[in-house]
């Protein structure tokens, strides 16, 4: 344990390798070694909340383990030894430290790194007495396109002249790439580049360029282009000319037409287009170099053979090295003008943006890091951390690969003033896993920069066993992972290698990719060799490959039982895996949409298998769904705008559809009937009310099958109108942007196969993996809406006489590779490989037991690479390598199990005749009168947190405003409920029990020293005479079990040395209230 200096501990925990328990046990070490209450100065940093309420389970639970666990517990063991203290102190302290936790649970500072910024700010804000009150965003869509929305109803007026002629020219080149002419759908995809990193550091510093400096530099470009078009065209001509001097041209050489030489002939020919340098044209630069292409006649004749010499000598070389520098010259150009329009309506969006912050007060979520930075930029001690600084004594980050450049510039001076404080910090990531580069994570710092900025502190640790897969899996995935980063390194390396020779060949020296760009590749998967605990040995594993004729199958239709519905079968079947071992996981949406109809398509033509193929996935959750949900959306389309035909003639289809399938007729005069009276009741109601009573009109037509999605509907109608109050137009707007996107949550432990994404996927893992797609492409670059944010260095910007410092280039392009931007696009291009390639190693490390894949089978044994799509970097790996060696069939179940498919039933409604899409899960509902009962359950939450939140009757008033402000009550609710708190408060039989002579104790835990559980009655009275009453509010039916939780309460106090003790269950109906009187059993 001792030791000289602190630590910045950094754990690189590949797939499988124990960083959960890892990040526990160091949690536990920093907080035992000092007193009880040092968790309160440990902050722990993960990127979701899903992550953060993991750890702090672990925690709490090893915690409890430490305290009544196992004597021989490996944990404890270990802690005994890191801390040199024995098992009892561990024991001791542990106990302590669970006490003191759980009694300032609030203090367990286990956060995800947003809401830690968040209380960074808000606390600064505080210092400097500056009002709370602005508000947090958290929906950059929505944000983004209420932006669009407010600048395209502008777009008409004075001033706006640029930006028109701008939106025109992105409209026309969208729909020349077919992507379609939705203008807002448009703006919205450019719009996402504000979300980047680059960008906004750059509009932080630089600000964007003016409408006048874009006219400017279009004009500037336009004019540079014609000129190097001029240039080229004279070069040509001197070329040839040259050749024609000495009674040659471009055919005389091997090739004719297609020899290195043709370039000038084509050039000539067609003076607008311009050809591509190859290879053997960079290459030709002395007479031995021209020898090769020179045909026998020439070289035999030794009249021409002078003759082609003096061609060199005489001035072709240097056409050549001035054609090769003007083409790069004349590219770079070319790509800057490109795009200059969209920079300027980026500029315009960008200011709609912030105008619609200062307008609301608020701020963009992924905006505060930019506001961090200002602050502490080129502070040594940050006064913005001054007072949590010094409260923090050790930083934990977990997923750190996946950490953001700007995030990271913002902790680095928390790690440094720890670290100088004498503590440890620690640090646990993965490059491999990797797989955001989308969310600006930069797998560098990781992988680099820490090393670099802490190197008297740095020290590494590799936690080198996998404790997830089987031996099969683990050796397969160490061989596949050691050949592939190199195989598509050397695949790179070609195209970096042409590119060098332009710049070398073009004096452009200092614009060439970086030599180690290739390396990174095999860089980041370095530790991808995983060892086997001797305790996996002796589970027996698989890895299946089936290969399928790309041009007549696919994995939905394999003939010879290799389909996806008949492998799983196969699996539950055969080999007696559960529906529920098995994961499908697909790169894209549309992927798993094409599984899913796989499953279902089987199931409609053998219903016996229903059960064994049912299937959870997110994309089958989503709120839409629901036939009922989309009907309900689009009547207020229909109401919002009720002279829109179209949309009622919609609705009104939809409508009938829902009728037939459910009572077999359809009442025509029923719909007209109904939309007529929302028309006459919406100017009085909520949009919430509203919908209430749609889904109370349409009550006769939906399924029970629906309404779990219904239910959840209405629970986002009420969150949205209390956050939100708006009109039905509002409610539209932030539906189509964000509503539409939600899911139901998720049931566990359903007897169910799960689809997922791989991205979903990460930190998870199945006994059984099935990947049917493994065929994206690795270089992945396709979306012309996708930029790369260049600088100009100042040289270039007087050479093409434009004063822009920053541009967008399109990632798409290849011609950035003979642009002065090549080692931006190399850099760029790598990166995305590597993410490419982490989302592949992430897929193949989910498997605990079986991994099957599907591979598209190449019949022509190609020993060079001639694509990056991953199907065809692994046919060659297969074909070229001993990875075969390493298959094997996937085991039977060791222990085969009889499994009922009844636990929790699933059930696939009817398609919608209306789109012809599945709902492809449902849940059951028990409750008949789900949507009534939603209300009456607010209700008494509503009373329920009332009556938990006050001490005497005189707070009722105070608690009411304060939930009316957080938007928990509606204006209308507020009286009513205030008249009847009072009037049941002032009961005679209860009104003892909220007077100020009492002591009062609101929902405190009682906790039970040998068990891990917890009791929390509602309300304890203590008496002046020291009698105790313990009270439970109940809004429901009686039920026994309630009685026996009172008595359970009575029973606890009284153990606790309380004399006296009456408990009593109060319960609440609709309009009235009675009391229970509970004994003690």
């Amino acid at each position: 344990m001792s030791k000289e200096f602190p630590l910045l501990n950094v754990y690189t925990a590949s797939a499988g390798a124990g960083k959960t328990y890892t990040l526990t046990r160091e949690y536990l070490a920093f907080a035992l070694v000092a007193p009880e209450e040092e968790f309160k100065r440990i902050v722990a940093m993960t990127f979701t909340n899903k992550a953060t309420n993991e750890m702090k389970e672990r925690i709490v639970e090893a915690l409890f383990q430490l305290c009544f666990g196992n004597q021989e517990q490996g944990l404890l063991v270990e802690l005994s030894a890191e801390l040199e203290l024995s098992e009892e102190d561990i024991r001791a302290k542990s106990w302590k430290m669970l006490l003191a936790l759980l009694g300032d649970y609030s203090s367990f500072k286990v956060k995800t790194i947003d809401s830690f910024f968040q209380e960074i700010i808000r606390t600064f804000a505080y210092e400097l007495n500056y009002s709370g009150n602005y508000k947090i965003e958290m929906d950059a869509e929505l944000w983004l396109y209420q932006s669009i929305l407010l600048l395209l109803h502008s777009l008409h007026a004075a001033g706006y002249e640029d930006l028109r002629h701008w939106i025109t020219e992105l409209s026309e080149e969208t729909i020349e790439e077919g992507q379609g002419h939705d203008l807002t759908k448009t703006l919205m995809r450019l719009g996402r580049e504000l979300f980047k990193e680059m960008p906004l550091r750059a509009i932080n510093t630089e600000g964007f360029p003016t409408k006048a400096q874009i006219r400017e530099a279009r004009k500037a470009l336009s004019l540079f282009l014609s000129l190097c078009d001029q240039k080229r065209l004279h070069i040509a001509q001197e070329a040839i000319a040259i050749m024609q001097q000495e009674g040659l041209d471009p055919t005389s050489f091997k090739g004719k037409g297609r020899s290195p030489l043709s370039i000038y002939t084509k050039i000539v020919s067609r003076p607008d287009v311009v050809p591509s340098l190859t290879d053997t044209f960079l290459r030709i630069d002395t007479s031995e170099d021209y020898a090769e292409y020179i045909t026998d006649a020439i070289r035999k004749n030794e009249a021409l053979y002078a003759s082609y010499c003096r061609i060199i000598e005489g001035g072709l070389r240097e056409c050549n090295q001035s054609l090769i520098r003007l083409h790069v010259q004349r590219r770079t150009a070319s790509i800057i003008l490109k795009h200059l329009s969209k920079l300027g309506t980026l500029s315009d969006i960008n200011q709609t943006m912030y105008q619609l912050g200062q307008e609301q007060n608020t701020m963009l979520l992924g905006n505060s890091q930019h506001f961090i930075h200002r602050i502490i930029e080129g502070a040594s001690a940050p006064f913005i951390y001054e007072r949590l600084g010094n409260a923090l004594h050790h930083l934990m980050l977990d997923e750190f690969q996946d950490t953001a450049r700007l995030q990271y510039e913002n902790l680095r001076p928390l790690l440094e003033n720890t670290l100088a404080s004498g503590k440890d910090n620690l640090i646990v990531g993965d490059i491999k896993q990797s797989i955001y580069k989308f969310r600006n994570c930069d797998r560098s710092i990781l992988g680099q920069d820490l090393q670099r900025d802490f190197p008297s502190y740095f020290k590494s640790h590799v936690l080198e066993y996998n404790w997830r897969s089987c031996q099969e899996i683990v050796l397969f995935n160490n061989r596949l992972f050691d050949l592939l980063p190199k195989i598509v390194s050397n695949f790179l390396k070609e195209k970096v290698e042409h590119s060098k020779l332009i710049f070398e060949k073009s004096d452009y020296e200092n614009y060439a990719p970086a030599d180690d760009v290739t390396t990174n590749i095999t860089d980041c998967y370095a530790t991808t060799q995983q060892l086997i605990p001797p305790k996996n040995c002796s589970f027996q594993g698989g890895v299946e490959v089936l290969f399928y004729n790309k041009k007549e199958e696919t994995p939905t239709d394999c003939e010879d039982k290799r389909s996806i519905p008949e492998v799983v079968l196969s699996l539950i079947e055969e080999k007696g895996y559960a529906p529920k071992d098995i994961a499908i996981l697909a790169n894209k949406n549309d992927e798993i949409a094409q599984v899913a109809e796989c499953l279902l398509k089987y199931i409609d033509q053998h219903p016996e298998k229903e059960q064994k193929l049912k299937f959870i996935s997110a994309r089958a959750l989503l709120t839409t769904n629901s036939s009922s949900v989309r009907l309900v959306v689009n009547l207020l389309r229909s109401l919002a705008n009720s002279k829109n035909l179209q949309q009622y003639k919609l609705t009104r289809e939809h409508y009938y559809s829902l009728c037939f399938s459910s009572k077999g007729e359809v009442a025509e005069e029923d719909y007209r009937n109904m939309v007529q009276e929302l028309l006459n009741r919406m100017p009085y109601l909520t949009i919430y009310d509203l919908v209430v009573t749609i889904i109370d009109f349409l009550e006769g037509i939906t399924t029970p099958e629906e309404a779990p999605y219904i239910t959840h509907f209405l629970d986002l109608v009420y969150n949205f109108h209390c956050e939100e109050p708006t009109d039905i137009s509002g409610f539209i707007t932030w539906w189509d942007t964000k509503g539409c996107k939600s899911q139901l949550p998720e049931e566990q432990g359903v007897e169910a196969i799960t689809l997922l994404t791989i991205h979903q996927s990460k930190g998870l893992g199945f006994p059984i993996v099935l990947l049917p797609y493994p065929t994206w492409s690795l270089s992945g670059m396709r979306n012309s809406f996708s930029f790369i944010w260049a600088s100009i260095p100042e040289d270039i910007r007087n050479e093409l006489g434009i004063n822009l410092s920053l541009v967008p280039l399109e990632k798409s392009s290849t011609q950035l590779s003979d642009s002065l931007f090549a080692r931006n696009y190399f850099q760029e291009l790598t990166d995305e490989i590597i993410d490419k390639l982490n989302l592949f190693y992430v897929a193949m490390t989910r498997a605990k037991k079986g991994l099957l894949l599907w591979l598209p089978e190449e019949k022509e044994d190609k020993k060079e690479i001639v694509s990056d799509s991953l199907d065809s970097l692994l046919n060659h790996v297969f074909k070229h390598y001993d990875l075969k060696e390493f298959l094997m069939p996937i085991p039977v179940q060791e222990k085969k199990e009889e499994h009922s498919f009844n636990e929790k039933q699933l059930s696939y409604p009817h398609r919608s005749t209306e789109t012809g899409q599945a709902n492809y899960i449902t849940v059951r509902l028990k409750a008949k009168n789900t949507f009534r009962e939603t209300e009456a359950i607010r209700h008494g939450a509503i009373m329920h947190e009332v009556l938990s939140s006050i001490e005497t009757i005189d707070n009722i008033d105070k608690a009411l405003k304060k939930m009316l402000n957080e938007g928990k009550l509606l204006d209308k609710e507020l009286n009513e409920l205030e008249c009847r708190l009072k009037e049941e408060l002032s009961k005679p039989e209860v009104s003892q029990w909220f007077s100020p002579e009492t002591t009062i104790l609101n929902e405190q835990d009682i906790l039970l020293p040998q068990k891990i559980n917890f009791y929390r009655p509602d309300r304890i009275i203590i008496l002046p005479n020291e009698e105790v009453i313990v009270v439970d509010y109940k809004f429901g039916e009686q039920q026994k079990k309630y009685n026996r939780q009172v008595s359970r309460y009575i029973s606890l106090l009284e153990n606790m040395g309380y004399k006296n003790v009456k408990g009593y269950l109060w319960y609440f109906e609709e309009k009235s209230s009675f009391i229970s009187f509970v004994k003690r059993d």
